[in-house]
């Protein structure tokens, strides 16, 4: 049986850095392959975009409130990430207790 080829996740993605567990755990891919994960990233995508746009919308920004509005959504991408592993964990253990109370 041929290995299955795992595509590496870079080091940075637009700036941010990825932590090594988060690259090499595989729940990023587990995440990206299933319709409800890309579901929840894509929530919080249009969450932040639509939170920088209401900044942008009241007032011309400065080079400051620009490089703050860049930090803001990479700090909204970070807690995201950081929900949705511990909503996937959350999934993954109600699952694993199904079945483990199915086989008994």
């Amino acid at each position: 049986m041929a290995k299955k080829s795992k595509a590496k996740l870079p080091k940075t993605i637009a700036g941010v850095t990825l932590p090594k567990a988060v690259r090499t755990s595989g729940l990023l891919d587990e995440l990206l392959n299933s319709q409800l994960g890309r579901e929840i990233l894509a929530e919080a995508i249009v969450a932040a975009a639509g939170a920088v746009a209401s900044v942008l919308m009241k007032k011309r920004p400065s080079a400051d409130q620009v490089t703050q509005a860049g930090e803001t959504i990479v700090n909204t991408g970070a807690e995201a990430a950081s929900a949705t592993k511990d909503l996937a964990q959350t999934a993954a253990g109600a699952v694993t207790e199904v079945v483990a109370d199915a086989a008994r």
